[in-house]
């Protein structure tokens, strides 16, 4: 993970069992070009792990062209579809940032990602599809928009928004929340990507307080640091 240069980041995966069906990369396709992406796979377990996997591979083959994303998506779509029926889907958030700040980015059925923007208000980038492989014929959209020095993407699967606590009398689940990944992000905007990945896992990892972790929880968070900064 590049921790100098214009482009910044940091992650982590930790799975709830021994493999998990979450994964993350970063890419790096020339002097001026990261490509990011978060995948969660539905289900647990080595099914998921594969095709995990699989998905991985076809992405790291990909171009990094924006313009060919739409069709790349379509066809990882048709082909989850053949193969699974439906019964197997994966969420995905995928981007392409280039050193002019530029942000190309689609999401398919995933957790919102986070435009931290220090000093101003937040902006979440909501799904623009159905997720890869749940159904045939779907269009995937490809949206555009400028990050400045300074301004971070926030990453994550929903095992991060949805852990929770064993329920108490009233039979109800204490879950983790949007609400308290915004409170972190907020007290730890201005930091390096290390810091405030490693905040993050930390609190919920406090608010768990050694409870069973039941889904895979993964993250990451990249920072365009600067526009004129020697590329890493």
């Amino acid at each position: 993970m590049p921790e100098t240069g214009w482009f910044r980041a940091s992650g982590v995966s930790i799975p709830s069992q021994n493999v998990a069906g979450d994964y993350f990369d970063v890419r790096k396709t020339g002097p001026g070009r990261f490509v990011n992406i978060i995948v969660d796979v539905s289900g647990k377990g080595v099914s998921s792990a594969l095709l995990a996997s699989l998905l991985q591979g076809i992405f790291i083959a990909a171009s990094s062209d924006p313009g060919g994303l739409p069709a790349l998506l379509s066809r990882t779509n048709e082909f989850l579809v053949d193969r699974t029926e439906g019964e197997k889907f994966a969420t995905m958030f995928y981007c392409i940032l280039d050193r002019d700040g530029e942000l190309h980015w689609t999401n398919c059925g995933h957790c919102a990602a986070i435009h931290v923007r220090p000093g101003r208000e937040y902006e979440l980038l909501r799904p623009t599809s159905l997720p890869l492989g749940m159904m045939p014929d779907v269009e995937f959209e490809v949206c555009h928009r400028k990050m400045e020095p300074g301004d971070k993407l926030f990453l994550y699967s929903d095992g991060l928004s949805e852990a929770h606590l064993p329920p108490g009398e009233s039979g109800k689940f204490h879950f983790y929340g949007e609400d308290r990944i915004m409170e972190i992000l907020r007290l730890h905007e201005r930091d390096v990507p290390g810091t405030i990945q490693r905040a993050m896992l930390r609190d919920v990892q406090d608010f768990l307080g050694g409870a069973e972790q039941t889904d895979d929880v993964t993250m990451l968070v990249f920072e365009y640091a600067s526009a004129g900064a020697a590329p890493s």
